[in-house]
């Protein structure tokens, strides 16, 4: 368990037409393994940060050289600022241990021993499925093209076949290409793809496996696209993981034509160009033209871009079948984050900052899974909550603390605005408590969903103030600390609405203050100091036309109405009484809350599962109130309205269970 590294040297040449770049780079993981008796350990890592050396100070010697330089961090600090390597030139065999050595001062050095694994920088494995339509000619499915079969071409290029493999290998990229499924599209109402289709057959496909980001991308070989200018699209919806190639686009029309070697040999190098440039955009290549290098030769261009004085053999007469330095740069020792599929999105800034949790992703196989849920829309002034999930993936029991909440430093929250910027969720309170241990018992277990623990918490507002006070879109990662080490959930993405009436828009005013942010946090408050933000909540839970809007803040405040509030006296020193609680007023006020779930229930629509703990949390709360009115049955009765609502949304069984239990405890 401990510190692991994954190095890059990028000194010396393996091949003529790899270039070497002169940088050293590194990405940092917590190595560490989980075990239970009487069980195999898993084994697993936890990505944390990538740093690069651009200009190290190379000291040769006749069998060895020595590397030291100055590191940076792609985002946020690093304990650590200088490296220094010490290898020989028996590097070139695979047995060979680096010495690496990061400190920041001589009395603060961590030495790891590096072994080599490859020739090249980074292993990427790159799934293919093709379409009947797009398979029958020629005889390759994916292109391989000589470099000599067409006379348009830069003088003193080498004769050799180019495949998508190769063109990566080139660039320092180990390409595994698979050809995986043969899809039939034959169906007589099938003509061509439409976006939708494309979308959802990426969906398909990527629902099937881990949504944690993976050096694993998935192209699809299809036949005609309902747009015919269009040769190949990338997803960047998927976050870079999955494109389309067109076969029978206009450009690859002359593959058929063996008797004419010239046009094929035109076409199979435009075919080429689309799947590599199309699987360039998956590592978060932008277009040439889009990072104003609008003449380069580069994969990312498009030749018709090129200096097109000559028409579009003027690309090809220059062109060297290889990415641009910058493009290289990023292939190889750019920010892991930045380059993995399903990292951060499709042309963001190399050199923006980030919160390193934002990028945190798992390689190997973890005890538990955590996932993070929510509504996909939120109306205006609507409070932000989200669920959080743990899930044991073990054989056998693994104990985990209840107290899963940023308040105990065991989650942290990654929000990403409609603006794009990125921030941190902090709370308003930090717990220092004892564990409160449940018990998740095995995957597979007897009673469904006894082997999870969710949570509802809220993240509407928090120390920077309101998240989501701003309608548009945003995106939210959490990140558990479970025993140490950081483990990432997916990435949720919802939309905050726009006021629908002008009363909206002035409750905005008062609404998004301090005072009432921190009686939200609280679920309202009764202090006389916080009247002003608890009258503004209770007039937008009567007055808002938004059910969704006056259910939530009813149940968020229906504590504070119920119970009674008392203050320090400050002349006795005493507390006392300030508000006397009023539960029947409570029950009342969240009737209408009640009457919304329900309601729901009647709409197929409408019965999403993240309403169920919102539903539940409600029912739960009017059950104890009601009890202590002496109005058992009527608890008894919604508790049991509640546990059919929910069977019918198909929950687990130990959910039932539990509310059965509740109901006798009434």
């Amino acid at each position: 368990e401990g510190f692991f590294l994954e190095l890059r040297v990028d000194i010396d040449m393996t091949d003529i037409n790899t270039p070497v770049l002169n940088i050293v780079s590194g990405d940092n993981y917590i190595e560490s393994q989980f075990y239970i008796l009487g069980n195999k350990n898993k084994k697993f890592k936890v990505y944390q940060a990538s740093w690069i050396v651009e200009y190290p100070t190379m000291n040769w010697d006749k069998c060895s050289v020595e590397i030291t330089g100055e590191v940076k961090g792609w985002m946020g600090t690093l304990p650590f600022s200088k490296v220094k390597i010490q290898t020989k030139w028996e590097a070139l065999s695979s047995t060979d241990v680096l010495e690496v050595e990061l400190f920041d001062d001589p009395n603060n050095i961590t030495v790891i021993s590096c072994t080599k694994i490859n020739d090249t920088f980074r292993a990427v494995k790159m799934e293919v499925d093709i379409c009947e339509s797009a398979s029958n000619a020629p005889n390759q499915i994916l292109p391989n093209y000589n470099t000599h079969s067409h006379h348009n071409r830069p003088a003193g290029i080498g004769d050799r076949e180019l495949s998508i493999e190769q063109i990566f290998k080139d660039a320092g990229i180990k390409l595994e290409t698979n050809i995986s499924n043969r899809i039939d599209d034959s169906a007589p109402s099938f003509k061509e793809w439409s976006i939708a289709e494309l979308y959802d057959a990426m969906i398909e496909h990527f629902n099937r496996l881990s949504n944690r980001p993976q050096w694993e991308l998935w192209g699809l070989l299809a036949g005609r696209y309902d747009k015919a200018s269009t040769a190949g699209i990338m997803f960047d919806t998927l976050e870079r993981r999955g494109f389309t190639v067109f076969r029978n686009h206009n450009w690859f029309k002359d593959l058929y034509e063996e008797n004419n070697p010239v046009a094929q040999a035109y076409a199979m190098r435009d075919f080429l160009f689309t799947w590599v440039h199309e699987t360039g955009h998956a590592f978060n290549f932008e277009h040439s033209w889009e990072k104003e290098t609008p003449n380069a030769l580069s994969w990312m261009n498009y030749p018709s871009n090129y200096d097109d004085s000559n028409g579009r053999n003027s690309f090809w007469d220059n062109f060297k079948f290889r990415f641009d330095d910058d493009e290289l740069l990023h292939l190889r020792h750019g920010d892991r984050s930045k380059v993995i599929m399903g990292g951060s999105g499709f042309g963001m800034d190399e050199h923006e900052g980030y919160f390193k949790e934002l990028y945190y992703d798992v390689v190997g196989e973890l005890p538990i899974k955590f996932d993070i849920f929510s509504k996909p829309t939120f109306d205006y002034l609507e409070p932000v909550h989200v669920e959080l999930r743990i899930k044991n993936l073990y054989n056998s029991n693994i104990p985990i603390n209840e107290n899963i909440h940023p308040e105990y430093d065991n989650v942290q929250l990654i929000i990403q605005h409609p603006n794009g910027n990125i921030k941190k969720y902090h709370p308003i309170v930090k717990q220092f408590a004892s564990n409160s241990i449940r018990n998740l018992e095995p995957v597979n277990t007897v009673i469904a969903g006894s082997d999870r623990y969710s949570t509802e918490i809220f993240i509407y507002y928090g120390k920077d103030g309101f998240y989501f006070d701003t309608p548009g879109i945003y995106k939210v990662k959490a990140v558990f600390d479970f025993n140490g080490i950081p483990i990432p959930s997916n990435i949720i993405q919802f939309r905050i609405g726009y006021p629908t009436t002008n009363k909206e828009e002035n409750l905005a005013q008062d609404y998004f203050g301090d005072d009432v942010g921190i009686s939200l946090y609280m679920n309202g408050s009764q202090s006389p100091n916080l009247h002003s933000a608890m009258q503004t909540l209770l007039e937008v839970q009567d007055s808002v036309t938004s059910k969704a809007v006056s259910t939530r803040l009813s149940a968020l405040l229906l504590d504070s109405i119920a119970r009674p509030f008392h203050q320090i006296d400050g002349n006795a020193r005493a507390l006392k009484q300030v508000y006397k609680g009023d539960i029947a007023e409570a029950i009342k006020m969240s009737d209408k809350g009640l009457t919304f779930y329900q309601n729901r229930r009647h709409n197929h629509k409408q019965k999403h599962k993240y309403n169920n703990l919102g539903y539940a949390n409600l029912v739960k709360a009017r059950a104890v109130y009601l009890s202590e009115m002496d109005e058992k049955e009527q608890a008894k009765q919604e508790l049991r309205t509640l546990r059919g609502d929910l069977s019918n949304r198909f929950v687990n069984e130990s959910v039932l269970k539990a509310l059965d239990n509740k109901i006798k405890a009434v």
